[in-house]
């Protein structure tokens, strides 16, 4: 009965053994990574993902089984067996025996791909909102770093120096 209630629910639940190996992954994380149930049980990371993305899962893992300490709501990437990056909201948690000591890992995943898409798209438009505005007004306005290196100018800027944008970006505001 639990094993259907865990299929049906949105994140993705999977638990690993001491030696990191899958033993059980549920339905909504097979269809999510794109490969079969018979193919993943008693795999690792190297087997599932590309060698950099299973260093980190792994590194992961091996602290939350060593300090005994669960790790919430990181936010990680992941590739799918077809190649496409996607991110995920994962939470592990040790699984302790009945003597206390830790003998794996149960891990769930939320795909937020779709929300860390749209949190850029907003970004990105909310970037182009602002320059549209700033670039509207006769104020010359600047964004310099700590160094006084200016990053980015309005449009009064570059037309009253007679400069091109790119010859601005990177000077320092006093030499110019």
């Amino acid at each position: 009965m639990l094993r259907y209630v865990l299929d049906a629910y949105i994140p993705m639940f999977h638990f690993k053994e001491m030696k990191l190996a899958l033993n059980l992954r549920f339905d909504t994380m097979l269809k999510t990574s794109g490969f079969y149930a018979s193919f993943i049980k008693g795999k690792d990371d190297f087997d599932l993902f590309p060698e950099k993305e299973a260093k980190k899962y792994r590194s992961d893992d091996s602290s939350v089984m060593e300090s005994g300490e669960p790790v919430y709501n990181l936010e990680e990437t992941y590739t799918t067996s077809e190649g496409e990056n996607g991110w995920a909201l994962t939470s592990k948690v040790p699984y302790f025996d009945s003597e206390g000591n830790v003998i794996g890992i149960v891990g769930s995943s939320l795909d937020i791909t779709e929300r860390k898409q749209m949190y850029e798209n907003l970004y990105k438009s909310k970037k182009k909102e602002k320059e549209i505005i700033l670039n509207s007004t006769s104020e010359h306005i600047t964004y310099q770093d700590l160094n006084h290196s200016i990053k980015w100018c309005n449009r009064a800027v570059t037309n009253s120096l007679r400069v091109d944008y790119n010859d601005i970006v990177g000077q320092r505001c006093y030499k110019l």
